[in-house]
């Protein structure tokens, strides 16, 4: 499998870019732990797992790649939304995560 996370000291960065469900289920099914900050997969369009793979990852904070053209469905932002996970939307404008190993910042 291979690999698309990236730990920084406390922080844990998932990017699950266009991973399928096949591929969710084998993250969900090796994962350790809680991530700090998700990329969602597919812009924001369900997929069948979609609900058990944000339990799973539990992110403090999730980063759609949406557009004007091409939104993120209502019923992903509100599964992360049920979390309390904090969304931000590229189509809202440019995003920017520093971490310092202990926190992150996310700036849009």
């Amino acid at each position: 499998m291979s690999k698309f996370y990236l730990f920084d000291g406390e922080n844990r960065f998932l990017f699950a870019g266009d991973a399928e469900e096949a591929r969710l289920e084998e993250v969900m099914n090796q994962t350790e732990g809680e991530y700090t900050l998700l990329k969602v997969p597919h812009h924001g369009r369900l997929a069948a797992n979609n609900e058990t793979f944000f339990e799973t990852v539990n992110p403090e904070y999730a980063i759609i790649t949406s557009s004007d053209k091409n939104t993120e469905e209502e019923v992903v932002v509100s599964a992360l939304e049920e979390l309390g996970t904090t969304i931000y939307l590229t189509r809202e404008g440019n995003i920017q995560v520093s971490s310092d190993g202990n926190s992150i910042q996310v700036v849009q």
